[in-house]
């Protein structure tokens, strides 16, 4: 039927949108323009399918396979039915419950350095056990995606915290080049 552009809102961030208004579908359904075209997708209308080529495959940087969550729902007074509704209202929203960190798009973080030149400080040197507890947290967030090994000029010491429970808390910073990975 015709085209119209909306002002689509998250939170701070604002952007025009063209999207496609059709007339008599089937099932109801929003695509916007910029979406298709950007995303290169094959929409079937006739046989209601959408194929993806497979060189935008390739593009996808990381899949999480979420767990189904587990609530020891023994110690309450609900009933059985109560329960496996309560476990499936849980289940639903699992990706809440994730122990694993996940990405947003929302937001983006920029640190501006303007024209200052790069500030490095000696890395802190520590004992060998010390030393295998911070190459395990570089590790687990290496294979996280949580960071990416980078060539810069900036660096900083790390910092080990002990937690309460007498486990150390993940690096702070590290004198190697790392970059966190925020919405990207």
């Amino acid at each position: 039927m015709g085209v119209v552009e909306l002002n689509i809102r998250i939170r701070d961030f604002e952007k025009p949108w063209l999207f496609h208004v059709l007339a008599d579908l089937e099932y109801p359904c929003v695509f916007g323009i910029d979406f298709i075209g950007g995303s290169k997708i094959i929409l079937d209308c006739d046989r209601k399918s959408l194929a993806i080529p497979d060189s935008q495959i390739n593009k996808v940087v990381k899949t999480v396979e979420i767990e189904k969550v587990e609530i020891g729902l023994s110690k309450t007074k609900l009933e059985e039915k109560q329960k496996r509704e309560l476990q499936d209202l849980f289940n639903s929203f699992q990706g809440l419950f994730s122990d694993k960190p996940g990405f947003t798009h929302v937001l983006y973080h920029e640190i501006d350095t303007e024209d200052n030149p790069p500030v490095v400080s000696r890395p802190y040197r520590y004992d060998r056990l010390k030393q295998e507890i911070l190459d395990y947290h570089v590790d687990k967030m290496l294979k996280e995606g949580t960071i990416i090994p980078i060539q810069s000029p900036y660096a900083s010491p790390v910092v080990l915290c002990r937690k309460n429970n007498g486990l150390h808390h993940r690096i702070i910073r590290k004198h190697i080049d790392l970059l966190l990975i925020i919405g990207n």
